[in-house]
């Protein structure tokens, strides 16, 4: 992790520090078990043709190109946080972590370096 994703984390403990904070990133060591990669392995790649996609597509937006199935973050998200949580996604792309996140009553903190993709993200969202 580069120093200035470690500097954002402790800068997101300080301001919440009566919760926890939960840091995703979106890959898995071996060194967690065989059950995460079990999951990922059961879950599709992905959609051509979700509400991101399609939107991103009308607006004419770069569709970010390393979209994970929503299931994923569901399964990092739930199983160490509670409601309330704050999730960081500090490498956030598309912004399937904050989507899913917000539906499961979790805080979340998003990130990335390329503006066309935070852009974008707003369509994992309803209203926009």
């Amino acid at each position: 992790m580069s120093s200035s994703a470690s500097a954002v984390i402790d800068e997101v403990k300080e301001a919440f520090p009566a919760r926890r904070v939960v840091q995703f990133l979106p890959m898995v060591s071996s060194a967690q078990g065989d059950e995460p990669l079990r999951v990922i392995a059961a879950m599709g790649n992905n959609s051509a043709n979700d509400a991101y996609t399609l939107r991103c597509k009308a607006e004419g937006l770069k569709i970010h190109p390393a979209r994970y199935p929503r299931a994923l973050s569901e399964f990092f998200i739930k199983m160490p946080t509670e409601e309330g949580d704050v999730v960081l996604d500090p490498f956030a792309g598309s912004n399937t972590t904050g989507a899913v996140a917000e539906e499961l009553q979790r805080r979340w903190l998003a990130f990335d370096d390329v503006e066309e993709y935070l852009a974008a993200s707003k369509f994992r969202f309803p209203g926009f």
